[in-house]
Parts: C-alpha cells; sequence; structure tokens
C-alpha cells in the first residue's frame, strides 16, 4: 500500500518514481511491439494469399484457353464453309489458316 501525499513536492517525486518504473525503454519497446504487430495483423489478413492467387490465375488461364479454343474452331468451321462455297481459294485459306491459335493436330 502506499503512503499518503501531503503536500505538491512528494506529488511530484510520487508521480516521477511511477513514471520511472513504467517507463522504461523496454516497457516502451514492448508495448509499441504489441501495437505494431496488432495493427500489422489488421492490415493483412484480409490480403489474398499466394496460393489464392495462383489459383485464381491457373482458373484464368483455363477459362481464357477454352474461349480460345471455341473461337479457333468457329474461324475454322467458316474457313472451311468459305472454301466449300468457293468464295476463297485454297491459297487464301492457308494464308489465314497460319493465324490460327491452336494449329490442327494431323
Amino acid at each position: 500500500m502506499t503512503k499518503p501525499v501531503n503536500d505538491f513536492s512528494e506529488l511530484i517525486e510520487y508521480l516521477d518514481e511511477k513514471f520511472q518504473q513504467v517507463a522504461t525503454k523496454s516497457y516502451v519497446d514492448e508495448k509499441l511491439d504489441e501495437k505494431l504487430e496488432e495493427k500489422l495483423n489488421e492490415k493483412l489478413a484480409p490480403l489474398p494469399t499466394k496460393s489464392y492467387i495462383d489459383e485464381k490465375f491457373a482458373d484464368l488461364e483455363g477459362d481464357l484457353i477454352v474461349k480460345l479454343r471455341k473461337e479457333d474452331q468457329k474461324v475454322n468451321r467458316l474457313l472451311e464453309l468459305l472454301k466449300q462455297k468457293d468464295v476463297l481459294t485454297e491459297s487464301e485459306i492457308q494464308e489465314l489458316a497460319t493465324f490460327q491459335i491452336f494449329p490442327k493436330q494431323n
């Protein structure tokens, strides 16, 4: 139990003594570290992980390949129809076929 403070100078001494006990460098560093870690965790928690981002990019790449293949099939079919109707010559068909994204496998 602490003794009662009788005058202003004793109050200053008492407060100074308590402040010295509390305000040591290690105590302040410890409190700052705790607060910093707490704030950092708050900011980092909602961020996506690397594995999540990698998975989403892989999904996007797969979706893109599927769509490109469908478009490539449409262009190939159109070239076949234009060739059958003699709208394009064989050399024009071959020239347009060089722009294929996914070359035909024989």
